[in-house]
């Protein structure tokens, strides 16, 4: 049980760090940030200036507040696998948050891709959320394993 709480304390740290990655990515790459929200613009489909400029801002405020309900959600996963070390719902929880987090960096990357706009936050996220996912699996093995084994020891 001491890798188990070795992997959650793991865990709440790395997406406590992938939070501060996120708002470090904000500040100095807004752009790279909004990234995340494009969904129907066509790269290769040419726009005036004022066409541009208007994507561009509403793109941004519409992503600010994405941002901030994301880096809370995170914040709170974050700790409650600091705190919460036997909840087999916040690992479920943290398994889900991660599954999308790795599915949104690899559109964001393919996206970026296309615009020549790769920046290595995408990388650094993408990977992040990759090793999150698998500490999670292997953390709710472990919990599941735990939970068979004192049964069998109760019987």
């Amino acid at each position: 049980m001491k890798y188990y709480y070795t992997i959650r304390y793991s865990i709440g740290i790395l997406i406590i760090l992938l939070c501060i990655s996120r708002i470090i990515q904000f500040l100095y790459q807004p752009g790279a940030t909004v990234v995340y929200q494009i969904v129907s613009l066509d790269p290769d489909e040419s726009y005036n200036l004022i066409e541009g400029l208007v994507i561009g801002l509403l793109l941004l405020l519409i992503t600010i507040p994405i941002f901030l309900i994301a880096i809370i959600i995170y914040l709170i996963s974050g700790i409650m696998n600091l705190l919460a070390k036997n909840s087999k719902i916040v690992i479920i929880g943290t398994i889900i948050l991660s599954f999308i987090s790795i599915s949104l960096g690899i559109r964001a990357i393919i996206i970026a891709s296309e615009i020549d706009m790769i920046s290595a936050f995408y990388i650094l996220h993408l990977i992040g959320y990759l090793l999150i996912f698998i500490l999670s699996l292997i953390s709710l093995m472990i919990n599941i394993k735990g939970i068979e084994s004192n049964k069998e020891n109760s019987i």
